[in-house]
């Protein structure tokens, strides 16, 4: 059985397993509701066991400052549910501001920013290959 879910502005789904794609339609504006619905959409998966987390953001979405001033990853990081996070982001804009982010706030969990789903899915799949497998 494929897990699917969509909340409005983003789809999330189980890659494979311990692998999470959520993936932002080019209408989507971050705001903290979003962060909200988001991470709840994760906690399907994430309670089942830690994962990795593909964000794909298209570059029709603006940086949102605001948000960039809160960690938004914090608790899914001190829970230690994440195992590593890479995001796509082809716009300059939003690339910087999350290479940013992750520069700024401490994690838990490795961190990357990439322009391609292609290099991202492979680091990730490379990190889980040599994360641990989980107990749950």
């Amino acid at each position: 059985m494929t897990l699917n879910g969509k909340v409005r502005s983003f789809t999330t789904q189980l890659l494979e397993p311990r692998l999470i794609e959520q993936r932002y339609e080019p209408f989507a504006r971050f705001s903290p509701t979003l962060y909200q619905q988001a991470y709840a959409e994760r906690q399907r998966y994430l309670r089942k066991g830690p994962c990795a987390l593909l964000m794909i953001i298209p570059p029709e979405i603006p940086v949102d400052a605001n948000g960039m001033n809160e960690d938004h990853l914090r608790e899914e990081g001190l829970s230690r549910q994440l195992l590593a996070v890479a995001v796509v982001a082809e716009s300059a804009a939003m690339n910087a501001a999350y290479k940013f982010y992750f520069r700024y706030y401490s994690r838990s969990f490795e961190a990357r920013v990439f322009t391609s789903v292609t290099d991202a899915l492979q680091w990730l799949k490379q990190h889980l290959a040599m994360a641990p497998a989980s107990g749950k």
